[in-house]
């Protein structure tokens, strides 16, 4: 299915990312890279490279990446969101949505400022620190025949300005080598 693969590919994508942080290592310099990953996945079968040694949850699942990594996930309830938490759950981190729907951290509006205020401090009070911030809430999708101008500035508060705004909040505890990532999605309801 269409999530499930996306949130794996994102979270080998991010996978990579850290284990390029952790080691300090040159990006174009494969084999120290592959190296790296031999030492944390184990030895490599048939010369498979840097893509086959991440490929498939089972590592990454089995080796706990993310352990005692904080990733913060908007829109996180429903859709990618959903797969995207649970992705990064089950490799290890502890995750902390803010969504409009019910889930198990923080229900809060991202267009309002003051929620955005508020979840930030939580996540701070509680962890200290961020890693990843996925900005994934979708904004409200309709065509410009249909969508009216508060709408329209709603989706920019949530689509634009909230994840600005949870940059700004989160810039001071980020962790070393934190990563943000921003989807976006034409599959999104």
């Amino acid at each position: 299915p269409y999530f499930p693969l996306f949130c794996i590919q994102l979270i080998e994508c991010l996978c990579f990312h850290s284990i390029v942080k952790e080691f300090n290592t040159d990006f174009l310099n494969k084999s120290v890279i592959n190296n790296r990953l031999e030492i944390l996945f184990g030895k490599r079968q048939g010369g498979a490279d840097l893509h086959a040694a991440l490929v498939g949850t089972q590592n990454i699942h089995k080796h706990r990446v993310f352990k005692n990594k904080i990733a913060v996930v908007t829109g996180g309830a429903r859709g990618i969101g959903r797969c995207t938490r649970e992705a990064f759950e089950a490799a290890g981190a502890t995750v902390c949505v803010i969504d409009l729907l019910d889930n198990d951290y923080f229900v809060g509006d991202l267009a309002d400022k003051e929620t955005l205020e508020r979840f930030a401090a939580k996540v701070i009070s509680d962890y200290g620190r961020v890693d990843y911030l996925i900005n994934n809430a979708a904004p409200l999708f309709k065509g410009l025949p249909d969508c009216s101008w508060q709408e329209f500035n709603y989706a920019l508060q949530v689509g634009v300005s909230a994840p600005y705004m949870l940059t700004r909040l989160f810039q001071e505890h980020f962790a070393p080598g934190a990563a943000i990532v921003n989807i976006s999605s034409s599959r999104a309801s």
